[in-house]
C-alpha cells in the first residue's frame, strides 16, 4: 500500500472521527443524540460501540431540516480544504444491498442490486474485521465516493447466499423508498428507472416461485 493511499485512508478515518466526536460533544446535537440512543436501546453505548451507533445517526438523522453533516460543516468554519472535501463526499454516501462478487486484499467487489452497478470498494479498516463475509453473500452496506474511488463505511447486515429472495425484497423496498437510487452513478439510465422497478418486481416473484 503506497504512502499516498495510507494518507488518504487516514484522512478519511480522521474526518469520520471528527464527525463522531462532534455528535457526542456539540451542545445543539447532544440532546437529540441522547434521545436517539435511548430510542434504539443503547443509551449506555461503550466506546467500542460508538462508531457503529453513530454512523446511521450521522447519515439518516435531520435536525431542523438539516443533516448532521450539514450542521457540522456550518459549525466548523476552520475546517481545511481537504477534510471539507471528504466530508462533502460523505454527504453523498449510498446505503444499499450488494452481492459480494469478490473479496479483495483491501476491500470488496460489490454488485449493487438497486442500480445494477459493480463497485470496487476500499475498506477503511483491516479486512480481518470482515472474516464472516464471503463471495455470494449479500451485505447491507454504506459506501461513498471520493476522488474517483469508492470506500466502504460500514456493513450493517449480512444475508446468506441462499437468501436471494430476501435480498431482492430489500432492494425493491429501497427503490420504492428512494427511486433516485436506481440511477445513482448511472445517470444515462434515469429514463429507465420505472422499467427497472417493474423488472425487479417481476424477478422477485420469479425467485419466490422457484424457492417454493
Amino acid at each position: 500500500m503506497t504512502t499516498d493511499v495510507i494518507q488518504k485512508l487516514n484522512a478519511i478515518s480522521n474526518a469520520i472521527s471528527d464527525l463522531i466526536n462532534f455528535v457526542q460533544t456539540n451542545k445543539e446535537i447532544q440532546p437529540d443524540f441522547k434521545e436517539y440512543l435511548t430510542t434504539i436501546g443503547v443509551a449506555n453505548a461503550s466506546p467500542s460501540q460508538m462508531q457503529s451507533v453513530c454512523l446511521p445517526y450521522l447519515f439518516e438523522r435531520n435536525i431542523n431540516s438539516k443533516s448532521i453533516i450539514e450542521i457540522f460543516l456550518d459549525k466548523t468554519k476552520k475546517l481545511t480544504k481537504y477534510p471539507r472535501a471528504i466530508i462533502k463526499g460523505l454527504m453523498s454516501s449510498v446505503s444499499s444491498i450488494f452481492e459480494v462478487k469478490k473479496v479483495l486484499k483491501n476491500g470488496f467487489e460489490l454488485y449493487n442490486l438497486v442500480n445494477e452497478k459493480t463497485y470496487n470498494v476500499i475498506s477503511l479498516v483491516k479486512m480481518t474485521h470482515f472474516r464472516g463475509v464471503g463471495v455470494g453473500q449479500y451485505v447491507i452496506a454504506r459506501i461513498f465516493e471520493f476522488e474517483d474511488e469508492y470506500y466502504l463505511l460500514e456493513i450493517s447486515n449480512i444475508l446468506a447466499a441462499n437468501k436471494k429472495e430476501d435480498a431482492m425484497r430489500y432492494a425493491i423496498a429501497k427503490i420504492i423508498q428512494a427511486p433516485e437510487l436506481v440511477y445513482k452513478d448511472t445517470k444515462k439510465k434515469k429514463k429507465k428507472s420505472k422499467n427497472r422497478l417493474k423488472n425487479y418486481i417481476k424477478n422477485f416473484w420469479s425467485v419466490s416461485k422457484q424457492m417454493k
